[in-house]
């Protein structure tokens, strides 16, 4: 099995917690940490298995898009944020499933869909 870095994080002396959000949403995914020591030693964890289901998946279509995305997501209606890669919202309405979403507005970049705390990056071009 090949792993995909996601993120790398300097190791620093005190205990620390650490998160990540996967951008690359796919319906199944394996995880595992590569911990590397501040004296060098590497440690691996335990492979870990997640499977989303329909109601967590996402799909936001085109991607790159131009001045409308469609998304796709197994709830019959819902409220989304879209934010710019500072964290800012540029963007917060409600919407239906493959319904069209207009981004015509947003200058040129990459954003971020937030439905129900799952997120799913896209480009507008």
């Amino acid at each position: 099995m090949i792993f995909e870095k996601l993120l790398e994080i300097k190791a620093n002396r005190f205990p620390s917690s650490y998160n990540i959000t996967d951008y690359k949403v796919n319906r199944s995914h394996y995880y595992r940490l590569s911990i590397i020591d501040l004296d060098g030693f590497v440690k691996y964890s335990n492979i870990v298995f997640i499977t989303l289901d329909d109601e967590t998946l996402i799909r936001v279509l085109p991607n790159p898009a131009k001045d409308i995305i469609q998304v796709e997501i197994g709830k019959s209606d819902f409220e989304f944020v879209i934010s710019n890669t500072m964290g800012q919202h540029v963007k917060i309405g409600k919407s239906e499933p493959f319904r069209d979403i207009s981004i015509q507005e947003l200058p040129v970049g990459v954003y971020f869909l937030t439905i129900e705390g799952i997120t799913q990056r896209f480009i507008k071009q």
